[in-house]
């Protein structure tokens, strides 16, 4: 479950393993949020490295993580 700490960003997927589901996300400022496929809103579960991502920075697992991810 994961809890919204209520700000929006955006960035790129640059890093993404297709037989685990986890990735990284690096926003626009640099900082890099993993995230789990179930973050990803259009339910498809993969995403492609190089994607333009929103995202919303949450926590999951007592981390920060990327939830709430849409392609743009």
């Amino acid at each position: 479950m994961s809890s919204d700490l209520s700000a929006s960003s955006t960035g790129v997927v640059t890093e993404f393993s297709d037989p685990s589901g986890l990735g990284v996300i690096t926003d626009d400022r640099g900082r890099q949020w993993p995230f789990h496929c179930v973050s990803l809103e259009d339910g498809t579960r993969t995403v492609e490295v190089g994607v333009r991502v929103s995202f919303v920075q949450g926590f999951r697992v007592a981390r920060p993580e990327a939830v709430h991810i849409i392609r743009l």
